[in-house]
C-alpha cells in the first residue's frame, strides 16, 4: 500500500484503490497490507510471512 511517495504508506479510509470496499474489516485488511509493505521497504533483503490467527492456534488456556 505504497503512495506515490517512496518510504509512505496508508491504509484503512484513507487509501484508494481500484475495487476498493469501505468496511471496517477492509481497513484493517489494508492496515496489515501497509504494514507488511513498510517492513519489505525498509528491509528489502527480508521476507515477510503474514500469519493470521487461525494459522496460530488458540491461545493458551482456551479449551
Amino acid at each position: 500500500m505504497e503512495t506515490t511517495i517512496p518510504g509512505i504508506f496508508l491504509g484503512g479510509d484513507v487509501a484508494s484503490y481500484n475495487g476498493k470496499i469501505k468496511l471496517s474489516p477492509t481497513g484493517f485488511s489494508d492496515a496489515a497490507i501497509a504494514v507488511e509493505s513498510a517492513i519489505e521497504f525498509i528491509h528489502p533483503e527480508k521476507s515477510v510471512k503474514t500469519k493470521y490467527s487461525s494459522m496460530i492456534g488458540k491461545p493458551k488456556g482456551i479449551k
